[in-house]
């Protein structure tokens, strides 16, 4: 799935979801529909155009003929009701989210209309169209009564891209440690390395905050995650940076250790999972660090690490920052705020790192954004990120797309191209790489901030 930042711009979709036996009234509905989608597109239009905003528009119709349109805002908790084209009593939210969507004409000012073909209210065949075949299918249950008509104004997926006059000056590739980052990189440099510069820096380094810092309109970025409980569980597999995540003995000298030919997980133990997720995120100033805070010069002057600021990074000083076999220099970045306060734990950074990095969509040093997650690039493989990126930059890419997995009739999984499958009307197989302990789960499912990972197209996971 990709998930891009929204313009201002609005859309209209014509949604259908039947359900329960309607056909009664289905020879003087059908007028009676047309005019009510009519009168609800015209005011779709004139709501668009007063508010920034989406919303949802419902058409309800009973037994008897009778419709309800209910109107509800995608921003805020206020739906407004409507008897035929009357103002009544405010109504309770209820989206039915098993909809059908039907096939759409898109406009001059980017508004869709209802296609000419004839959608009854129990016609549960409609034309459907979805970006995951698992959930195309337009669902009649037997317990609802009555149809329901939606009509949805969203606003566009994608951030206009600007003038194409002036090519931008960078492809940059953003995302924590073991998100899959290196293979993404490596992959467009070689597509688009020879005609712009493909980078893993913004304003620093891939894993790290972000700032707004590039001339206007110069980068093209591709933000990639990964669900929140494997990436923990890498994060903990190997702390990359996080040396105060290792479980080290007694009196261990880190500055000897840096000495070592010997790897990290030699010289000390993994964490338990429970000791990884709730031991706090807050890194300790060193010898050089504590000169600085003596010195009397003033931690504002401080020259630190990766162009933070003293406040937001410990420890500041390059030689405070150990380097273990492994794991790489020791760094622990605090709150990007300020404040030089740490983290109750990697569950918080990984929140605040996910708002990081999608609000890099509206730094002025931005041009396009793309956000991607990374088991959706390893299952559908990179052909919508190439023609994404081809669009952003005016590009051709110098490359063959990778292509993602998929099951064959017979169940086997092979890549797409192979088999010239269909990716994306095929069963997905989202590969994992250890098996997650119950107890793991739970705590994770409740603990993490699943509304900031809701963002990004993750939710709790079921246990099997």
């Amino acid at each position: 799935m990709m998930i891009s930042n929204s313009s201002s711009s609005n859309n209209l979709r014509l949604y259908s979801n039947s359900s329960g036996n309607n056909n009664s009234n289905t020879s003087g509905g059908v007028m009676k529909l047309s005019l009510k989608i009519l009168f609800v597109a015209v005011l779709c239009f004139i709501g668009g155009m007063q508010l920034d905003r989406g919303f949802i528009v419902q058409i309800y119709f009973d037994d008897n003929g009778s419709d309800e349109t209910v109107i509800r805002s995608l921003d805020e908790n206020e739906n407004r009701s409507f008897k035929g084209n009357s103002p009544s009593a405010l109504v309770e939210n209820d989206v039915d989210a098993n909809v059908a969507v039907a096939d759409g004409v898109e406009t001059t000012n980017g508004i869709q209309v209802v296609a000419e073909e004839e959608i009854k209210p129990n016609d549960v065949d409609a034309p459907v169209v979805s970006d995951d075949a698992e959930t195309a299918n337009a669902v009649d249950d037997g317990v609802e009564t009555r149809s329901e008509i939606q009509v949805v104004v969203e606003e566009e997926e994608n951030k206009p891209i600007g003038d194409l006059s002036k090519p931008p000056e960078k492809l940059v590739l953003l995302g924590e440690r073991h998100g899959g980052t290196n293979w993404i990189t490596d992959h467009l440099a070689a597509c688009f390395g020879d005609r712009i510069q493909v980078t893993n820096q913004y304003s620093r380094f891939k894993h790290w905050f972000q700032e707004d810092s590039l001339p206007e309109n110069s980068a093209v970025v591709v933000a990639l995650f990964r669900d929140p409980l494997d990436w923990v569980e890498a994060m903990r597999f190997e702390p990359h940076h996080a040396h105060d995540h290792v479980n080290f003995p007694p009196n261990f000298n880190m500055t000897a250790g840096s000495l070592s030919d010997k790897w990290w997980h030699e010289l000390g133990k993994r964490m338990t999972w429970k000791e990884f997720v709730t031991k706090p995120w807050m890194g300790q100033r060193g010898e050089k660090d504590k000169q600085i805070l003596e010195s009397g010069i003033g931690t504002e002057n401080a020259v630190c690490i990766d162009g933070y600021k003293w406040a937001n990074v410990a420890p500041c000083s390059q030689e405070d920052a150990t380097f273990l076999k492994g794991l790489g220099e020791y760094k622990y970045e605090f709150k990007f705020d300020g404040s030089e306060r740490g983290f109750n734990s990697i569950l918080e950074l990984r929140r605040d790192k996910v708002l990081n990095h999608l609000s890099v969509a509206d730094f002025r040093g931005t041009r396009s954004f793309f956000s991607y997650r990374f088991e959706d690039l390893k299952i559908d493989g990179t052909v919508g990120l190439l023609k994404n990126i081809e669009k952003a930059t005016n590009l051709t890419a110098n490359c063959e797309p990778m292509y993602g997995m998929v099951r064959d009739k017979d169940g086997k999984i092979k890549l797409a191209k192979t088999v010239g499958l269909r990716r994306r009307l095929h069963p997905k197989i989202i590969s994992k790489k250890r098996k997650l302990p119950e107890d793991y789960i739970r705590y994770m499912n409740q603990f993490v901030d699943w509304e900031v990972e809701s963002k990004i197209g993750y939710f709790p996971r079921q246990i099997e």
